[in-house]
């Protein structure tokens, strides 16, 4: 009952929601000399469902942890950062590079792991032979850095920028040559579909008119006692066999003739369009390694 009058007398109180000393929100009841505090309420960036069932001591403890566990990642990386500068300073790229992966293991989104990755790898953004991994690093680059470290790295791109306009230049001629090459193809396998076509329906149309007249043969082959219908029905079943392996082989040259025309469209089945393939993709990822700087 004690409870109950508790609540008859603070339902026709008025709640606002005030905002503490450390930025904290805080639900409280209007009235009297001061506001009495209710409750404060708990903001997270994110859905936390695993703090529904924690207390307030737990919850603290939690976030005690994580800030140590968050420390604890930033001085690992801290660590391999310096040692990944000094090898960098002395030309050391492979003890450079193993210290700055480690730096990324140890906290990911670190923006200057990953501009110093990028340095390694490209030897100061002079060499671009790793592509792969080079656009990879450039991705995290546009993510996580800021504006002064992509301007250095840009600032230091102009060989990037001449290696582009080469690449560029090549896939276009490559490109140029190797649809010159599907034209070329492209007339004669077209008239080789045509034809082989044709000679298909010229088989497989007696094919099925002597297919379906053995098979009325055979309904009827013996009606007759001297067997003319046997006779005939074997006639043209034979017959029928024969037009059909010519039908396979016409089938087959059709196939060959249609596959060919697919072949000569797809830049995989050519020298020519596998080479342009390969500078279009090395186009694309010293492009995509440029932009990174600008995002």
């Amino acid at each position: 009952m004690a409870e109950e009058r508790l609540i008859d007398d603070d339902k026709d109180r008025k709640y606002k929601i005030r905002i503490g000393e450390n930025g904290e929100e805080e639900l409280v009841i209007e009235g009297g000399d001061e506001d009495e505090t209710v409750f404060d309420i708990p903001v997270f960036e994110e859905d936390d469902e695993e703090a529904v069932d924690l207390t307030p001591d737990m919850l603290a403890e939690r976030d005690r942890l994580r800030k140590q566990e968050e420390q604890a990642r930033a001085e690992k990386c801290g660590k391999f950062l310096t040692d990944a500068r000094s090898a960098l300073e002395g030309g050391d790229y492979e003890s450079a590079l193993y210290a700055v992966n480690k730096a990324v293991e140890a906290e990911e989104k670190c923006g200057e792991a990953h501009f110093l990755k990028l340095k390694i790898l490209t030897r100061g953004m002079t060499e671009f032979n790793s592509l792969e991994d080079c656009a990879e690093t450039a991705d995290n680059v546009a993510s996580y850095c800021g504006a002064e470290m992509k301007a250095e790295l840009k600032e230091n791109a102009s060989g990037l920028e001449s290696r582009i306009e080469e690449v560029r230049k090549r896939t276009e001629e490559l490109g140029a040559k190797n649809e010159a090459g599907k034209a070329e193809r492209r007339g004669a396998f077209a008239s080789a579909k045509k034809k082989a076509f044709t000679m298909f329906l010229g088989t497989a149309c007696p094919f099925a008119v002597l297919f379906i007249t053995a098979i009325v043969l055979s309904t009827m082959m013996f009606a007759d006692e001297r067997g003319a219908y046997l006779i005939a029905t074997i006639a043209v079943g034979a017959l029928a066999l024969i037009a059909f392996i010519a039908m396979l082989v016409c089938a087959n040259r059709l196939w060959t003739a249609e596959r060919n025309v697919k072949l000569n469209e797809a830049d995989t089945s050519t020298k020519s369009g596998r080479e342009y393939l390969e500078s279009k993709t090395e186009l694309d990822l010293l492009t995509r390694i440029y932009s990174s700087f600008e995002k």
